[in-house]
């Protein structure tokens, strides 16, 4: 039962920390929105749907789980490194700063230099990030999941329209992505090889990976905008290499869906939870984000005939390289992580990089 409480003490900080951020991407919509800055403050409103679908869904996980969650609840270790190691005893472990375990710190080392602590407490900030935005994608793509079988069932000859086969496709990895997402972000399970084992402290490591989500995906996609210009194309978009690079584009979209279902539990940002070595992994070190570079440049190829865009592409891509780069260098004091290394050569494309 101690088990129990501390681990809805655990959920309830991730569940108010994550209100506190909505709240506050609340008050900045309405700020800018007084200030003349609507599209921005659109941009945070679209933010806020995905926490609205965490806001309105947690709360009955929550009480579920406070009713059912003690019935497989582990023995407590009541000792300081015991609460230092279980991540559900993060809120108790503070009342310990002061207590009898003060050997457990450095000897001239203050409490948040605790390696267990510190880890915990960025692990809290993740999950306080990224839990919503799964879970709230996962509300909305389900969304567009069903209005697109209502489409198919209205009209099944649409079946046979490829633009509605690559919307489908797009759809449907969403949806497997979010699900995948939603689960390893609520599950940490030692059994299964899912636990975080460590968490990355490297501030250009969590800057890079920020910005490539919401709220921080909001500065980055408008700073690098891809300009649409009809007179200013490679080619049409009604022409046949429109459509390949389009099926092509739509194909990488599936390569990161299958990636995402590799990593299943170990589906994590900026932490580890051990290495994944089988489907596409056995490959290359990194096929999501390689998927995701791929998948860009078919979706951008017919517009770099405007150079802004090009430039775009090409800082889009350098952020990418700098997650793999930053990733790399965390998830190499691993020795697991470094005999992968050795056996899988390639980062990104086999056989060149």
């Amino acid at each position: 039962m101690f088990v129990h409480l501390a681990n809805m003490s655990w959920w309830a900080l991730i569940y108010l920390g994550s209100y506190a951020v909505a709240a506050t991407l609340a008050g900045g919509a309405d700020l800018l929105r007084n200030a003349g800055t609507a599209g921005l403050a659109t941009g945070i409103d679209s933010v806020l749907q995905l926490f609205a679908g965490w806001l309105k869904w947690a709360p009955a996980a929550l009480g579920a789980y406070a009713l059912l969650g003690w019935l497989p609840s582990r023995r407590a270790i009541l000792s300081g490194a015991g609460l230092r190691a279980y991540p559900c005893f993060l809120a108790l472990a503070l009342l310990f700063r002061r207590s009898s375990f003060r050997r457990l710190r450095p000897a001239r080392g203050l409490y948040w230099r605790h390696a267990r602590i510190r880890d915990r407490w960025l692990l809290l900030l993740i999950k306080i990030h990224f839990l919503p935005i799964a879970v709230g994608s996962l509300v909305n793509t389900a969304v567009n999941m069903t209005r697109v079988i209502q489409r198919i069932t209205a009209e099944p000859s649409m079946l046979l329209v490829l633009g509605f086969i690559i919307v489908a496709v797009r759809v449907s990895v969403d949806l497997v992505d979010a699900v995948v997402s939603s689960i390893a972000y609520s599950v940490e399970s030692r059994r299964s090889g899912g636990a975080v084992r460590a968490v990355d402290n490297n501030w250009l490591g969590w800057v890079s990976c920020l910005v490539c989500y919401p709220p921080g995906w909001l500065l980055t996609s408008s700073l690098l905008a891809k300009r649409i210009e009809e007179e200013a194309q490679i080619f049409p978009m009604e022409s046949t290499l429109a459509w390949v690079c389009a099926v092509l584009g739509v194909s990488c979209y599936a390569v990161y869906g299958f990636s995402a279902v590799n990593l299943g539990l170990r589906y994590s940002n900026l932490s580890y939870r051990g290495t994944t070595t089988w489907g596409l992994y056995r490959w290359v070190r990194h096929p999501q984000y390689a998927s995701k570079i791929g998948g860009w440049f078919f979706e951008w190829l017919p517009f770099f005939a405007v150079f802004s865009n090009l430039l775009s592409f090409l800082a889009l891509a350098g952020i990418y390289l700098v997650r793999i780069a930053t990733e790399e260098r965390f998830l190499g004091r691993f020795s697991e992580y470094r005999d992968y290394c050795r056996q899988v050569k390639w980062r990104c494309i086999p056989g060149i990089w």
